[in-house]
């Protein structure tokens, strides 16, 4: 009874196999898909990081400047104030103005 019975093993399917080495491929097309993503992506990222750092280097440089700017002009409104009230002068003068010496010490250091 035994004997009678076919036998249930599968015929195999080469042509099956074949599918699993294209789906393999299609697999390797799809991660090399994402790298490429993750890379432009990465690309993509980095630029924005780049220009947001230009753009504080460059509002500090421009605060920089303000700064010295405002800096030679109050040295010059305290000459004009020495100049319009002699009975005061000399009153702005010390550790803080000399003279606009202290502008260009900074300005000499921004470059």
């Amino acid at each position: 009874s035994i004997n009678n019975k076919t036998s249930s093993v599968p015929d195999v399917d080469f042509k099956h196999s074949e599918s699993l080495d294209d789906e393999d491929a299609g697999w390797n097309v799809a991660q090399e898909m994402d790298n490429k993503r993750k890379k432009e992506l990465f690309v993509r990222n980095s630029d924005s990081i780049k220009r947001a750092i230009t753009d504080i280097y460059r509002t500090a440089k421009l605060l920089h400047n303000f700064s010295i700017m405002n800096y030679t002009g109050f040295v010059k409104i305290a000459k004009k104030f020495d100049k319009t009230f002699p009975d005061l002068k000399g009153l702005f003068k010390g550790n803080n103005c000399d003279d606009g010496k202290q502008a260009e010490i900074l300005a000499a250091k921004m470059v």
